[in-house]
């Protein structure tokens, strides 16, 4: 899926000067650990939240009959992403595997020591108290 670009970007396109995307970058990577192109699917689409994700995550698997999702991201995003899938997913669609990185620095046990972190935790509980106070949790 495809993030929002950013103001300015067809500005940039225009005068011929290339903004890489999370997807390209993304790419840069997959190629670096030797996986094949053709095995990397690219969304067109942007997407603009987890909840919009997932309905696209949804139109591929069953566009493409995948009964098991595998989905990787940050340790505190792993709770709020599980949620969010299973309800557009529905129970019985597919499997669903939600697991965070590995190479994240965020620790549970201290992640209230990091700036960026403590962000990154009080942001995920007032979108976990939206999707609760929205009944989508």
């Amino acid at each position: 899926m495809r993030e929002e670009l950013p103001d300015g970007y067809r500005e940039l396109k225009q005068r011929g000067i290339q903004y890489p995307e999370s997807i390209d970058l993304l790419g840069m990577i997959f190629k670096g650990l030797g996986v094949p192109e053709e095995a990397v699917i690219k969304g067109e689409v942007q997407s603009k939240s987890t909840w919009e994700e997932a309905e696209l995550v949804k139109a591929l698997a069953e566009r493409m009959n995948y009964r098991s999702i595998i989905l990787i991201t940050s340790p505190a995003h792993t709770r709020r992403t599980y949620l969010t899938f299973k309800r557009i997913l529905g129970e019985k669609e597919s499997r669903l595997f939600v697991v965070p990185s590995p190479y994240s620095e965020f620790k549970p046990d201290t992640w209230w020591q990091s700036r960026r972190h403590a962000r990154e935790v009080l942001l995920e509980y007032q979108k976990l108290l939206h999707y609760a106070l929205k009944g989508l949790g």
